[in-house]
């Protein structure tokens, strides 16, 4: 197996270990979001969430509306974006509710950003409340940060989206490996209809090394298994959970 990809993926494509991975990303999602998902490899969280917001809300009429606690990752990605933005007070779906009263008519798309494990406390969004306001809103486009869920949470460890009523519904799903998965790299779960050239980081940067890229065969042997959320949403983790992978 070579120890480097030697070049970007758009320059050296064919390595077939992110292939793998990301059909295997793919397929592992699809059986809770229905048939138009697809997987993309990032290097980091940070490549991930910096190169997809300003590629989504970079395009004009998209207002961005953010948790107040998000990731300094996602922030550098609504600054690199240039789209009008506010950030509701953490956790408070009222206040997010009354800037999309405010705010929604006015453009074409709403990307609302929240992370669904914040880091630093523990705290997790309310995702089902986040898709009744997708219903009420149907310009929202639902972007969930799920570094600190992936590999704790959910059906086999897939995090809060997939473990609530309508994960299909969640447009843009960002998750990492350097956490739960103990490796490095970052991806991201979208529809397929969001095509992979509307975001260039994701051409331009080198690639991971390929080894990397085999956590498709240990992830594969984790028990298709429900890790249950502890708490409600909005409160802290105990300091006593076993929920890990």
């Amino acid at each position: 197996m070579p120890l480097t990809s030697s070049a970007s993926r758009l320059l050296a494509p064919r390595q077939i270990e992110y292939t793998n991975l990301e059909v295997f990303l793919s397929l592992l999602y699809r059986k809770h979001r229905g048939g138009d998902t697809s997987a993309l490899l990032f290097n980091s969280g940070y490549h991930a969430n910096t190169g997809l917001i300003a590629s989504i809300a970079g395009g004009g009429n998209t207002m961005i509306l953010a948790d107040k606690l998000v990731h300094a990752s996602i922030i550098d990605g609504i600054i690199l974006s240039r789209a009008p933005f506010r950030r509701f007070r953490h956790n408070d779906f009222n206040h997010l509710e009354q800037l999309l009263h405010e705010n929604a008519s006015q453009h074409r798309n709403i990307l609302v950003i929240v992370e669904s494990v914040y880091s630093m406390d523990g705290d997790k969004a309310d995702i089902e409340r986040l898709l009744r306001l997708k219903k009420e809103y149907p310009n929202i486009l639902l972007y969930v940060d799920e570094a600190h869920a992936f590999g704790v949470i959910g059906p086999k460890g897939l995090g809060l989206a997939a473990a609530s009523s309508a994960p299909g519904e969640v447009d843009i799903i960002v998750g990492t490996f350097g956490k739960a998965a103990a490796s490095m790299g970052a991806f991201a779960i979208v529809h397929a209809r969001l095509p992979r050239e509307h975001c260039p980081k994701f051409h331009f940067f080198h690639s991971h090394p390929t080894y990397a890229g085999c956590l498709d065969t240990v992830l594969s042997r984790q028990p298709d298994s429900e890790r249950q959320p502890q708490g409600t949403p909005g409160t802290p983790w105990p300091a006593t959970s076993n929920s890990i992978i």
